[in-house]
């Protein structure tokens, strides 16, 4: 190689933090037990060339776009994912998906094309999410 960094990337996708069926255990377990596997291993890579230098997190990152999912979600990172790779926030890339509307929200249910470049425009980003993943 030409002295070029080699560069890992975490790619994590569909967590959808503030899953809560009640009448769902068995998902909720098999949820925790796959991210509990997932920090086990992140931890074992530590001094290796394999830890990740960059996390990204792609889609539905929530289950339905509300706070208590975000709180979960941020908890999440700080006490298990950065803490096990040394990185931080300023070293995760995220982009939403369709689970990280609220549905409930107002111009969700406005379907037509005017209502939606209103509430698309990049000045609103998009129902507030910028101010949701700060």
């Amino acid at each position: 190689m030409s002295g070029k960094k080699t560069v890992n990337l975490l790619h994590l996708t569909d967590l959808h933090f503030g899953y809560e069926n009640p009448k769902d255990n068995i998902a909720r377990g098999r949820r925790h037990e796959a991210l509990s596997s997932l920090i086990a291993t992140l931890d074992g890579l530590k001094g290796t060339a394999w830890k990740p230098d960059l996390i990204a997190i792609s889609g539905d990152l929530s289950w339905q776009g509300k706070p208590a999912g975000y709180d979960e979600l941020e908890k999440w990172l700080n006490d298990e994912v950065f803490r096990v790779t040394g990185l931080s926030a300023k070293d995760c890339v995220i982009c939403p998906g369709n689970h990280d509307l609220d549905r409930n929200w107002r111009a969700v249910r406005e379907v037509t094309p005017e209502a939606a470049d209103v509430e698309l425009h990049p000045d609103k980003f998009a129902f507030g999410l910028l101010q949701r993943f700060e």
